[in-house]
Protein backbone atom coordinates (compact mmCIF):
# COMPACT_ATOMS: atom_id res chain seq x y z
CA UNK A 1 0.00 0.00 0.00
CA UNK A 2 3.09 2.35 -0.07
CA UNK A 3 2.69 3.35 3.95
CA UNK A 4 5.57 0.92 5.17
CA UNK A 5 9.65 1.60 4.47
CA UNK A 6 9.04 -1.23 2.62
CA UNK A 7 5.88 -1.11 0.30
CA UNK A 8 4.70 -3.59 -2.10
CA UNK A 9 6.95 -3.35 -5.54
CA UNK A 10 5.68 -5.39 -8.68
CA UNK A 11 8.58 -6.00 -11.21
CA UNK A 12 6.42 -7.94 -13.28
CA UNK A 13 9.11 -10.27 -14.54
CA UNK A 14 9.82 -13.72 -15.26
CA UNK A 15 10.92 -15.76 -12.22
CA UNK A 16 14.23 -17.35 -13.09
CA UNK A 17 14.32 -21.48 -13.05
CA UNK A 18 16.24 -21.62 -9.38
CA UNK A 19 12.64 -19.78 -8.26
CA UNK A 20 10.94 -21.75 -5.23
CA UNK A 21 7.52 -20.40 -4.94
CA UNK A 22 7.47 -22.66 -1.65
CA UNK A 23 10.01 -20.84 -0.18
CA UNK A 24 9.22 -17.43 -1.35
CA UNK A 25 5.82 -18.12 0.46
CA UNK A 26 7.26 -18.84 3.65
CA UNK A 27 9.56 -16.20 3.84
CA UNK A 28 6.98 -13.67 2.73
CA UNK A 29 4.18 -15.03 5.53
CA UNK A 30 6.98 -15.29 7.88
CA UNK A 31 6.57 -11.13 9.13
CA UNK A 32 3.01 -11.51 7.64
CA UNK A 33 0.10 -11.37 10.12
CA UNK A 34 -3.63 -10.99 10.22
CA UNK A 35 -5.42 -7.73 10.70
CA UNK A 36 -8.23 -7.22 12.86
CA UNK A 37 -11.94 -6.42 11.42
CA UNK A 38 -11.31 -2.95 13.30
CA UNK A 39 -7.48 -2.44 12.00
CA UNK A 40 -8.60 -3.18 8.10
CA UNK A 41 -11.89 -0.45 8.66
CA UNK A 42 -8.73 2.12 10.16
CA UNK A 43 -6.93 1.65 6.53
CA UNK A 44 -10.50 2.07 4.91
CA UNK A 45 -10.72 4.99 6.77
CA UNK A 46 -7.83 6.72 5.57
CA UNK A 47 -10.00 6.59 2.11
CA UNK A 48 -12.15 9.26 3.19
CA UNK A 49 -9.96 11.91 4.76
CA UNK A 50 -9.03 14.42 2.13
CA UNK A 51 -6.39 13.74 -0.08
CA UNK A 52 -4.38 17.10 0.67
CA UNK A 53 -4.38 16.38 4.39
CA UNK A 54 -2.64 12.94 3.77
CA UNK A 55 -0.26 14.36 1.05
CA UNK A 56 1.43 16.70 3.70
CA UNK A 57 0.92 13.68 6.67
CA UNK A 58 3.22 11.71 4.43
CA UNK A 59 6.46 12.77 4.56
CA UNK A 60 9.07 11.69 0.91
CA UNK A 61 10.71 9.58 2.89
CA UNK A 62 9.82 6.59 4.70
CA UNK A 63 8.80 7.88 8.56
CA UNK A 64 9.64 5.04 11.01
CA UNK A 65 8.24 6.52 13.84
CA UNK A 66 7.15 5.04 16.67
CA UNK A 67 4.62 6.78 19.80
CA UNK A 68 7.65 7.89 22.55
CA UNK A 69 4.49 9.93 24.99
CA UNK A 70 2.74 7.06 27.23
CA UNK A 71 -0.61 8.71 26.14
CA UNK A 72 -1.29 9.93 22.85
CA UNK A 73 -3.86 12.02 24.16
CA UNK A 74 -1.19 14.45 25.02
CA UNK A 75 0.02 14.48 21.31
CA UNK A 76 -3.44 15.81 20.34
CA UNK A 77 -3.68 18.28 23.05
CA UNK A 78 -0.03 19.50 21.62
CA UNK A 79 -1.62 19.41 18.02
CA UNK A 80 -4.16 21.80 19.65
CA UNK A 81 -1.73 24.35 21.48
CA UNK A 82 -2.91 23.11 24.26
CA UNK A 83 0.13 21.68 26.21
CA UNK A 84 0.13 23.15 29.02
CA UNK A 85 -2.76 21.04 30.05
CA UNK A 86 0.03 18.19 30.12
CA UNK A 87 1.19 18.07 33.72
CA UNK A 88 4.76 15.98 33.15
CA UNK A 89 7.38 18.35 31.23
CA UNK A 90 8.90 14.90 30.50
CA UNK A 91 5.40 13.66 29.13
CA UNK A 92 5.25 17.56 26.80
CA UNK A 93 8.72 16.81 25.27
CA UNK A 94 7.64 13.61 24.49
CA UNK A 95 4.50 14.72 22.97
CA UNK A 96 6.15 17.57 21.07
CA UNK A 97 8.67 14.71 19.60
CA UNK A 98 5.79 12.60 18.34
CA UNK A 99 4.04 15.59 17.00
CA UNK A 100 7.04 17.09 14.72
CA UNK A 101 7.47 13.02 13.83
CA UNK A 102 4.10 12.52 12.61
CA UNK A 103 4.51 16.01 10.37
CA UNK A 104 0.75 16.36 10.70
CA UNK A 105 -1.69 19.28 8.88
CA UNK A 106 -3.00 22.04 10.57
CA UNK A 107 -6.63 22.23 11.46
CA UNK A 108 -7.62 18.41 11.75
CA UNK A 109 -10.70 17.67 13.80
CA UNK A 110 -10.17 14.91 16.32
CA UNK A 111 -11.39 12.05 13.97
CA UNK A 112 -8.95 13.29 11.28
CA UNK A 113 -5.96 13.29 13.28
CA UNK A 114 -7.21 9.50 14.81
CA UNK A 115 -7.23 8.45 11.28
CA UNK A 116 -3.76 9.98 9.82
CA UNK A 117 -1.94 8.87 13.03
CA UNK A 118 -3.68 5.63 13.01
CA UNK A 119 -2.52 5.06 9.50
CA UNK A 120 1.37 6.03 10.49
CA UNK A 121 1.01 3.29 13.68
CA UNK A 122 -0.27 0.84 11.24
CA UNK A 123 2.73 1.41 9.32
CA UNK A 124 4.95 1.26 12.00
CA UNK A 125 7.30 -2.05 12.27
CA UNK A 126 7.83 -1.72 15.60
CA UNK A 127 4.03 -1.12 15.87
CA UNK A 128 3.77 -4.53 13.96
CA UNK A 129 6.14 -6.21 16.00
CA UNK A 130 4.04 -5.58 19.15
CA UNK A 131 0.71 -6.38 17.37
CA UNK A 132 2.38 -9.62 16.74
CA UNK A 133 2.81 -10.20 19.85
CA UNK A 134 -0.96 -9.99 21.16
CA UNK A 135 -1.97 -12.91 23.35
CA UNK A 136 1.50 -14.22 24.56
CA UNK A 137 2.25 -13.91 27.98
CA UNK A 138 3.90 -10.54 28.80
CA UNK A 139 7.53 -12.06 29.98
CA UNK A 140 7.64 -13.91 26.50
CA UNK A 141 6.47 -10.51 25.06
CA UNK A 142 9.02 -8.50 26.32
CA UNK A 143 12.23 -11.04 25.88
CA UNK A 144 10.63 -11.55 22.00
CA UNK A 145 10.90 -7.82 21.39
CA UNK A 146 13.63 -6.86 23.33
CA UNK A 147 15.57 -9.64 21.30
CA UNK A 148 14.19 -8.24 18.08
CA UNK A 149 15.34 -4.69 18.78
CA UNK A 150 18.71 -5.32 20.68
CA UNK A 151 17.30 -3.53 24.10
CA UNK A 152 16.36 -4.36 27.37
CA UNK A 153 13.08 -6.02 28.84
CA UNK A 154 12.57 -2.97 30.50
CA UNK A 155 12.76 -0.84 27.42
CA UNK A 156 10.60 -3.12 25.88
CA UNK A 157 8.04 -3.27 28.28
CA UNK A 158 7.66 0.49 28.44
CA UNK A 159 7.45 0.30 25.05
CA UNK A 160 4.65 -2.51 24.29
CA UNK A 161 2.71 -0.50 26.90
CA UNK A 162 2.86 2.57 25.39
CA UNK A 163 2.33 0.69 21.84
CA UNK A 164 -1.29 -0.54 23.51
CA UNK A 165 -2.35 2.82 25.12
CA UNK A 166 -1.92 4.39 21.70
CA UNK A 167 -3.49 0.95 19.59
CA UNK A 168 -6.24 0.98 21.89
CA UNK A 169 -6.73 4.89 21.72
CA UNK A 170 -6.46 5.88 18.24
CA UNK A 171 -7.14 2.51 16.58
CA UNK A 172 -9.82 0.65 18.69
CA UNK A 173 -8.31 -2.53 18.84
CA UNK A 174 -8.54 -3.98 22.45
CA UNK A 175 -4.84 -4.97 24.12
CA UNK A 176 -4.24 -8.66 24.67
CA UNK A 177 -6.18 -9.74 28.10
CA UNK A 178 -3.67 -9.72 31.10
CA UNK A 179 -2.23 -12.93 32.58
CA UNK A 180 -3.74 -13.92 35.45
Amino acid sequence: MGYGSSPNVEILSEPGSRFDPGAFERELLKNAREVSDVEFERWNALEQVPAAATAVAKPDEPNEWRPMAREPEHVWLAYRGATAAVVSGDERLRAARDLAALRLPPGLDRSGFDVIVGAELLSSAAIADVLRTDGLPDEVAWTQLAEKWSTTRSEAQRFRETAWNWIVTVIGDTPPSPEA
